[in-house]
């Protein structure tokens, strides 16, 4: 079970308005213990055009970005273009250590199998066999250098044709215990602030690096905050027990609730209550065992969390 909380803040850095930041937690309520667990942040970007882009990873920075491959991006398949000076952006992992990062192209390598997901998942070619760099060394870092190095590995010298990539960069825990969970938090990094196409990777690099920064140092109270409706949903009212048997409790924390909605994961609704209260409420659900949806309306707008019915 994933849980993703996507934040854009206003941050006390150059980018502040170009950053998402997103939490993912992922819990194992099953009884038993997964091995090489991995998961995966897969990464299409579709700079402007979208078949004229390269692809790169920085393992020093738990980075994937990507970067147009000419210094002019051209409208595409009714897809406008940057044009001068295109962006570069990259998906950086804040929390933890990265495993492997692996490129595809969609209009060549396509995955049809669990099987050949996981050999990427877990930094391997799609067949399984291990990816090589341009002194045919073993690694799980395809494309590891910056494209500005003349002398480093990446799809600039190695000649490659520009293209529609995609990247996957991955995390993998040899034990994943029952009844535990996993947590990930990772930050979408942008700038156009470079003389060119290739110099807009370094400033990614550098705004990563900013980014990283500012999530260690967990500051409160500097910054002007803008939080959406989404983080909303997160922060404004408390569901427990969760997991449950079936009877829940809702605090909306002094908020004013005006309808309370449950749906499955199809979307069909199995429990709706209209009321007026700012007081706890009780909840009960006579469904079977899986993921649940709350809709709760409140005097500050729509709000969504997610319940576990044991």
């Amino acid at each position: 079970l994933h849980r993703v909380d996507r934040r854009q803040r206003q941050m006390c850095i150059r980018d502040r308005n170009n950053t998402t930041f997103i939490d993912v937690e992922i819990y194992n309520r099953g009884t038993q213990t997964i091995y090489d667990f991995a998961t995966s942040y897969i990464m299409d970007g579709d700079i402007g055009g979208a078949t004229d882009d390269f692809v790169g990873c920085d393992s020093t920075r738990n980075l994937m970005f990507q970067y147009n491959g000419d210094d002019f991006d051209s409208s595409m398949s009714g897809i406008s273009g940057y044009e001068s000076n295109p962006p570069s952006f990259g998906v950086m992992l804040l929390n933890d250590t990265i495993s492997s990062c692996v490129v595809f192209d969609n209009s060549g390598t396509q995955i049809t199998s669990a099987m050949q997901a996981y050999n990427i998942m877990q930094g391997f070619n799609i067949n399984g066999a291990a990816i090589l760099d341009d002194n045919l060394n073993e690694t799980k870092f395809q494309f590891y250098d910056n494209p500005n190095n003349t002398a480093g590995w990446s799809e600039v010298t190695t000649g490659g044709i520009p293209g529609d990539r995609r990247s996957l960069m991955s995390v993998v825990v040899p034990q994943f215990i029952p009844f535990t969970k996993l947590s990930y938090s990772y930050a979408i990094v942008y700038s156009r602030d470079g003389s060119n196409n290739f110099d807009n990777v370094n400033e990614v690099l550098a705004v990563a690096d900013e980014v990283q920064s500012y999530y260690n140092a967990n500051i409160d109270g500097e910054c002007q905050f803008t939080l959406s409706n989404v983080e909303l949903n997160q922060i404004e009212f408390d569901i427990y027990p969760n997991p449950s048997n079936g009877s829940f409790f809702i605090n909306p924390n002094g908020n004013y609730v005006k309808s309370i909605f449950v749906r499955d994961m199809t979307g069909r609704e199995v429990y709706s209550e209209l009321l007026e209260s700012s007081s706890i409420v009780s909840l009960e659900l006579n469904c079977q065992s899986g993921l649940y949806i709350v809709e709760i309306e409140t005097n500050l707008g729509h709000l969504t969390k997610s319940i576990v019915l044991k």
